[in-house]
């Protein structure tokens, strides 16, 4: 629970690096290719976690570690082969299977995407009911904004 919490807030805080990456990554790679492919380099990254943070529990412990390594503890490639006594290319291709298998898992459950849809969804009712409520004072606008954040805060 406690490593999912950490990763919660780490998923979170990438989510606001991306926001300022894609602000402000045009204005120092202006015709340089390697930033947009970097600047896609960290979406994919951003969805991986994504992806681990919502099916990681169906995976194995030993793809469960590898990503954790990875992830949280942000450890290089050779140094996650030498943690599990594996070579450096069984880790690359653990990695690369392990994202193939939470794509398929998303393919087929759907979960992440639905609930990015319901954030979108609870978001624009938010700003909906913000706008409404300055033109009236409605108790029950209030609460239908109160149940928003804890539906917000609750995910």
């Amino acid at each position: 629970a406690v490593k999912q919490k950490y990763l919660t807030a780490f998923y979170y805080a990438c989510i606001m690096l991306l926001c300022l990456v894609r602000e402000f990554l045009p204005y120092f790679t202006e015709g340089n290719v390697t930033g947009r492919m970097a600047a896609n380099d960290f979406n994919d990254r951003i969805r991986f976690g994504s992806l681990y943070e919502t099916y990681g529990a169906l995976l194995t412990k030993k793809q469960q570690q590898c990503l954790e390594l990875y992830f949280c503890e942000d450890c290089s490639l050779a140094e996650i082969a030498e943690e599990m006594q594996v070579s450096r290319q069984a880790v690359h291709d653990l990695l690369k299977r392990v994202e193939q298998t939470l794509e398929h898992y998303e393919k087929i459950l759907g979960f992440l995407q639905r609930m990015e849809r319901t954030r979108a969804l609870t978001d624009e009712a938010a700003l909906l009911l913000d706008g409404a409520q300055k033109d009236n004072n409605n108790e029950r606008l209030s609460r239908v904004r109160e149940i928003l954040v804890e539906l917000n805060e609750s995910r």
